[in-house]
C-alpha cells in the first residue's frame, strides 16, 4: 500500500511541474513588444473611438460658429427666368366714350429676365450678437468634453495596465506558493524514507500541492483577462504580444490639501468648465428668445435685366436694367403670448443650469475629499503590509528550519506559507489601489493629461 502511494505521488509530482512548465512557454517564447504606461496611453488617445468621436462633436461645434457669423452677412440670391407665352397676356382698358372694355394684348413670345437680391440685417435687437456668442460658447463647450472623454481614456488606460501588471504579481506570487509547496513535498518524502516524519506529513504536502494548482490556473486566467482588457481599449493587435515595461512598485509623494486640490479642480476640471459654459448659453438664451418679439430693421436691395423679343434673341431693344432698394422693418404686434411663454422655459433653464452648476462643485469637493481618504489609507496599509511581509518571509524561513529538525508539524509551515501569500497578495493588491486612486484623484482635479506630459497635445486644433 505504501508503495502504490510514493506511486501515485511521484506521478502527481512529475505531471504538475510538465504541465506549468508546458504553460509558461508561450509567455516567454513568444516575440514581445515594449509597451510603457506612457505609449499604452498615447496610443490609446490615438486610436479610441470615444476620443475619435468626441474631436468629431468639436469639429461640428466649430462649424456652428461660422454659421452663427453667417447671419450677420448678407443675403445673397440670384435668379434666372425664360417665360414664354403661348398666348400673350391681356390688358382691358375701358373707353371713355362709351364705357365698354377694351382688350389689348401685350408683350412678345418669349422674356428673358435676370434679378440678383440681397438683404442686409441692419437691427435683430441683439439676437444675432447673441447668436454668435452661443456658438463660440458651444465651442468652448465641445473642447471640454473633448478633454474629458479623453481624460477618461487615459484613466482607463492607467487601471487596465496596472490591472494586468498586478494580475502578473499574483501568477507569480501563487507559482511561487505552488513550488515552494512542490520542493516541501519532494523534502517531505525523503523525510519520511529516513523515517523522520509521518506518512500522514506527506499526503498533507501532497495535498496542498494539489489543492494549489487551481489557484495558479485561477491566476492565469485573471491575467489573460486582464491583457484582453488593455489590448482592447489601446486598440492593440490579438495576434501580437507585448511587455508591459513599468513596474507595479510603490513611490510616495506628498499629497495636495483639499482645499488646493478644489481650487485646481475648480479652474482645470473640463466637466466644471462644461457646466458653467452651458449656464452662460442658456443665459444668453434668455435675450435671443427675447428678440422675437422686438422690432427687426432690414435693408432690401435688388438689379433686375429683362428683355423681350418674339425671337430668341433680346432683339434690337437688348436687355434693360433696374436698379431698387428699401428698407424694411418688421414688428411683431401678438403671437398668442407663445413668445413670452418661451421666455419663462429659457429662465428656468438657466436657473437649472446654475443649479446643476453648484451642485457639480459640491460633488467635486466630497469625491475629491474621498479619494484623498482613500489615498492615505492606501499608503497606510502599503507601509503595514511592506513590514508584514518582512516578518511572513522570515516566519516562512523559521518554519522550514523547525520542521526539518523535527520541532513543529507540516500544518505550522503551510500555514506560514499561506500568510506569506496573503501578505504578498494584499501588498500588491494595496499597490494597484494606490496607483489607481491616485490617477482618480488627478482625474478630479482635472490635471491627468498634465501629469503624464500630454496637455500640450490635445489632438484638436
Amino acid at each position: 500500500m505504501i508503495q502504490v502511494i510514493r506511486w501515485r505521488n511521484r506521478f502527481w509530482t512529475g505531471w504538475f511541474i510538465f504541465l506549468f512548465t508546458v504553460w509558461g512557454l508561450p509567455l516567454s517564447a513568444t516575440a514581445q513588444q515594449a509597451l510603457s504606461l506612457k505609449q499604452a496611453i498615447a496610443r490609446a488617445l490615438e486610436r479610441n473611438e470615444d476620443v475619435l468621436m468626441a474631436k468629431t462633436d468639436y469639429e461640428a461645434a466649430r462649424a456652428k460658429v461660422r454659421e452663427a457669423v453667417a447671419d450677420a452677412l448678407p443675403n445673397i440670391s440670384a435668379d434666372a427666368l425664360y417665360i414664354r407665352n403661348i398666348q400673350r397676356p391681356v390688358f382691358f382698358f375701358p373707353n371713355p366714350l362709351t364705357g365698354e372694355q377694351t382688350a389689348f394684348r401685350v408683350g412678345n413670345i418669349n422674356v428673358f429676365s435676370a434679378t440678383i437680391n440681397l438683404q442686409q440685417p441692419l437691427y435683430q435687437a441683439g439676437k444675432i450678437g447673441r447668436a454668435l456668442k452661443v456658438a463660440r460658447l458651444f465651442r468652448q463647450f465641445s473642447e471640454e468634453g473633448f478633454r474629458a472623454t479623453r481624460d477618461n481614456i487615459i484613466l482607463a488606460t492607467i487601471d487596465a495596465y496596472f490591472q494586468v501588471l498586478l494580475a502578473k504579481k499574483l501568477v507569480d506570487v501563487n507559482r511561487q506558493t505552488y513550488e515552494q509547496a512542490l520542493e516541501h513535498l519532494r523534502n517531505a518524502r525523503l523525510l519520511y524514507q529516513q523515517g523522520q516524519v509521518s506518512e500522514f506529513d506527506t499526503l498533507r504536502a501532497f495535498v496542498e500541492t494539489v489543492n494549489l494548482q487551481p489557484l495558479v490556473l485561477s491566476a492565469e486566467n485573471r491575467y489573460q483577462i486582464a491583457l484582453n482588457n488593455l489590448t482592447d481599449i489601446i486598440d492593440f493587435p490579438q495576434d501580437q504580444a507585448f511587455l508591459l515595461t513599468d513596474s507595479l512598485h510603490y513611490q510616495p509623494e506628498p499629497l495636495p490639501t483639499l482645499e488646493e486640490a478644489v481650487a485646481i479642480a475648480m479652474q482645470r476640471r473640463p466637466e466644471l468648465n462644461q457646466f458653467a459654459l452651458e449656464a452662460e448659453m442658456r443665459k444668453q438664451n434668455i435675450g435671443i428668445v427675447r428678440a422675437n418679439i422686438l422690432p427687426k430693421l432690414y435693408l432690401n436691395s435688388s438689379w433686375q435685366t429683362q428683355a423681350q423679343s418674339d425671337r430668341f434673341d433680346p432683339g434690337p431693344q437688348g436687355f434693360k436694367n433696374s436698379l431698387s432698394a428699401s428698407i424694411q422693418l418688421s414688428l411683431p404686434i401678438f403671437d398668442g403670448m407663445r413668445t413670452y411663454a418661451q421666455i419663462d422655459q429659457a429662465r428656468a433653464e438657466y436657473r437649472k443650469a446654475v443649479y446643476n452648476l453648484e451642485k457639480l462643485k459640491e460633488q467635486i469637493r466630497l469625491q475629491i475629499k474621498s479619494l484623498l481618504f482613500s489615498l492615505r489609507e492606501a499608503e497606510k496599509s502599503i507601509e503595514a503590509q511592506q513590514q508584514n511581509m518582512v516578518q511572513a518571509r522570515r516566519a516562512v524561513e523559521l518554519a522550514n528550519l523547525r520542521y526539518r529538525e523535527g520541532q513543529s508539524t507540516y500544518l505550522d509551515l503551510g500555514d506560514a506559507r499561506v500568510a506569506l501569500n496573503q501578505a504578498q497578495s494584499n501588498f500588491y493588491q494595496f499597490v494597484y489601489e494606490h496607483h489607481v486612486l491616485k490617477a482618480q484623484l488627478f482625474r478630479a482635479m482635472g490635471i491627468l493629461s498634465q501629469k503624464f506630459d500630454l496637455s500640450q497635445s490635445s489632438g484638436i486644433n
